[in-house]
């Protein structure tokens, strides 16, 4: 599965803000059309690199059981 839309979410102010710095020429219709690609390539980037492999750990650390140490005692047996 693949999923970018939290790096599109992410990246796409920082990437318009860039290119405003350095095309500040650019009409709307301009920024759009650079934004979007370069927006998708890094979330994508971002998905492959850094979400995808957080996923995974976590799935791989979900399914082990960490001991504490000590056993906790049920409520009802509390005096």
């Amino acid at each position: 599965m693949l999923d970018i839309s939290y790096g599109t979410y992410l990246y796409g102010w920082p990437i318009q803000q860039l290119i405003a710095k350095f095309y500040p020429a650019a009409t709307p219709l301009q920024m759009t059309a650079v934004a979007i690609p370069l927006t998708w390539i890094a979330a994508l980037v971002s998905w492959k690199l850094v979400e995808e492999p957080a996923l995974a750990l976590f799935k791989t650390w979900s399914k082990k059981e960490f001991s504490l140490g000590f056993r906790r005692k049920s409520i009802s047996s509390v005096s």
